[in-house]
């Protein structure tokens, strides 16, 4: 993935028309207003579009050729209920063998793309238990883990990561789950994508590292998450197969601020490491339990040690960390 050139533009699978973001929503607001009489595939997709409360009803009257159907893009019924959630209506589905793992045929999205790509974490889970592969690539090599991270679903990512899904996997161009978390300013996947060994400084097919990526959409929560590891400095350094920096990247894309962020970083000491580092432990810590994810970075100038404490921390963590706590800096 180029970050910005716009001859790379149509191989980044988000600035495609088939794209699961356009491709998972386009058709809901083409969807008629009130789902059409006769039972057929499409007026049961409208029905599911519309969150219709008795769609389980239609599906039990349903018969098997329109269950297996499909819309005019070559969705099935079982990609729309993955993507809204409707764990009920792919347990219904399940229970009369219609196939859950089926790709559209253009894009070779399955139900699985769909629910990752919307963070639909409990229609993953049912998904994955009927045997859907967790590692599937569509067309352009992305699988659910990449889908995943570029969403901010940092409780998905994590959950598909303990069952195995493969991190170190590429699509088409090279780039990783890490890769997207950075171009589409998932910072809070970044985090766990880091944690769990994913290497920001790696570069793609393009000579472009994560830091490339993220200057080169303006990601700036993905830039200073990177700023605060270890291999700053080499990504910093590193220029991409066209010779750029990500400083000339910032530069080429007239953000001053990114620019002077890039040249002139600010110092991390060791006890703002430990912070960034504890944050992403959390939220693997924590899967399941906690109600908020975690925040890693700054929006603004103050990053002090404190700042990044009381970011990641909950809101009661933060006073209590605002108010008595006195963290002793682990050592240099």
């Amino acid at each position: 993935m180029s970050a910005v050139d716009g001859e790379a533009a149509s191989e980044q699978p988000h600035a495609a028309a088939s794209s699961p973001s356009a491709e998972a929503t386009r058709a809901p607001q083409e969807a008629p207003a009130a789902a059409p009489t006769e039972l057929t595939t499409e007026s049961l997709i409208a029905s599911i579009a519309q969150l219709s409360d008795d769609i389980s009803g239609k599906l039990e009257q349903a018969s098997e050729l329109v269950l297996r159907g499909t819309d005019a893009n070559g969705a099935t019924i079982g990609h729309w209920a993955a993507l809204q959630g409707m764990q009920d209506v792919l347990a219904l589905l399940h229970s009369k063998g219609v196939p859950l793992d089926l790709p559209i045929a253009t894009s070779g999205m399955q139900p699985l793309h769909w629910a990752c790509a919307k963070g639909q974490l409990q229609a993953v889970r049912f998904l994955v238990s009927t045997g859907c592969d967790i590692n599937a690539a569509e067309t352009k090599g992305q699988t659910p883990l990449m889908l995943a991270a570029q969403g901010e679903f940092g409780l998905l990512l994590h959950w598909l990561i303990q069952h195995g899904a493969n991190l170190t996997a590429a699509d088409n161009c090279g780039d990783t789950a890490l890769h997207w978390a950075a171009y589409k300013n998932s910072r809070h996947c970044l985090a766990v994508l880091i944690e769990h060994g994913l290497k920001p400084e790696d570069p793609d097919s393009y000579g472009s590292t994560a830091l490339h990526l993220a200057v080169g959409t303006g990601a700036l929560h993905a830039v200073n998450v990177m700023l605060c590891h270890p291999t700053a400095s080499a990504m910093l350094a590193h220029k991409d197969a066209k010779g750029r920096t990500p400083a000339m990247l910032a530069e080429e894309r007239g953000s001053a601020e990114l620019k002077a962020l890039l040249e002139a970083p600010e110092p991390l000491t060791s006890f703002h490491r430990w912070f960034l580092n504890m944050s992403a432990s959390v939220t693997g810590m924590t899967f399941g339990t906690m109600s908020r994810l975690i925040e890693l970075t700054t929006d603004g100038a103050d990053s002090t040690p404190r700042w990044f404490a009381k970011k990641f921390l909950c809101s009661d963590g933060a006073t209590v960390m605002e108010r008595e706590m006195r963290p002793t800096p682990p050592p240099a």
